[in-house]
């Protein structure tokens, strides 16, 4: 009985139709935790500073003239895996950056996941229920910093802390580390900038009550070419590859674009490519964003998954503050 509730209640999944399984619970590395990133494919390893830089590959962050950006994002995560059921996964974001100096910035993040599903209960061997409704979670914190080395050169590492309870008897602590290095190559300001990053996230250990729990290891590469057209058109080019090599390992790539108008208005689309049940976690994003009350910026995104993939009619929605520049 208690095998038959864990597996249903994280029927959805943190991540894909892969983790679910014990052994997946702590792959969030592999999860897009901010609404542009899940709008562009799902990148993570390469972008431009943002307030989610924590979950992606924080050494943009070094590059960033502001001093501070926050921001918080909510999706039903592979909303289709819940079809017909009582409630849809909750997933939960908040991030942060703080510029100490021109080359130097703290990061913060922390997240909040309730798998969904039917509702639970406890049970004795004879089918008398013996407790309240099942409420499995996840938590996670992280804390990191970057560093600008040179005009072309960002670093960073990131501390992850994560939480495991089913909702029963066997819960689950782990602690890893994310490093990321970016190599940015400058043209003439018109013609804007190549970013070259690399990113290793989900090294650690996992310790665990009952169950074999494993961190996923990640390795992946990327690059961001941002051009701009004028004083009011912008355009990032992003592509990504990397491959998971713990409990099954997996390749994966992915492809983004973003449009801006004057800062104001964002349109993005990608794509997310997967070796690993590629029918089911293969599928294309688009997103748009739009700044408003001056320095607040609201996005929306949406997975175009087929058939019975969880992905289907997924969607997230996000917000992020930012002031002036410090420079």
């Amino acid at each position: 009985m208690r095998k038959l509730i864990y597996t249903l209640s994280l029927v959805g999944g943190l991540l894909s139709a892969s983790t679910l399984h014990a052994q997946g619970i702590f792959s969030t590395a592999e999860l897009s935790r901010s609404s542009r990133s899940i709008s562009m494919g799902g990148i993570t390893s390469v972008s431009g500073p943002n307030a989610f830089s924590v979950y992606e590959n924080a050494s943009a962050v070094a590059f960033s003239d502001k001093k501070l950006e926050a921001g918080a994002m909510y999706t039903p995560w592979a909303k289709q895996s819940t079809r017909d059921m009582s409630r849809d996964n909750l997933l939960i974001d908040a991030a942060a950056y703080y510029s100490l100096d021109e080359e130097n910035k703290l990061l913060l993040g922390a997240g909040y996941f309730a798998p969904g599903g039917n509702d639970l209960f406890q049970m004795d061997p004879s089918g008398n229920f013996i407790g309240d409704r099942v409420k499995p979670k996840y938590l996670s914190v992280q804390a990191g910093y970057a560093r600008r080395l040179s005009s072309a050169w960002g670093v960073s590492a990131v501390l992850d802390y994560a939480y495991w309870n089913p909702g029963i008897t066997g819960t689950a602590h782990a602690i890893g580390i994310d490093l990321g290095v970016t190599y940015r190559l400058f043209w003439k300001p018109e013609n804007g900038y190549l970013d070259i990053a690399l990113k290793a996230a989900g090294w650690g250990v996992a310790i665990a009550d009952e169950g074999d729990y494993k961190l996923p290891g990640l390795l992946a590469v990327g690059a961001l070419w941002h051009k701009p057209f004028g004083e009011n058109h912008r355009l990032n080019l992003e592509a990504e590859a990397g491959y998971r090599c713990m409990d099954e390992s997996a390749l994966r790539a992915a492809v983004g674009c973003e449009y801006s108008y004057r800062d104001f208005l964002f349109v993005r689309c990608g794509y997310s490519y997967t070796d690993l049940y590629s029918s089911l976690n293969s599928y294309g994003t688009v997103g748009a964003g739009v700044r408003v009350l001056s320095r607040v910026q609201l996005d929306f995104s949406y997975l175009l998954a087929k058939g019975e993939s969880p992905f289907k009619d997924t969607y997230a929605i996000g917000f992020c503050k930012q002031p002036l520049p410090f420079l």
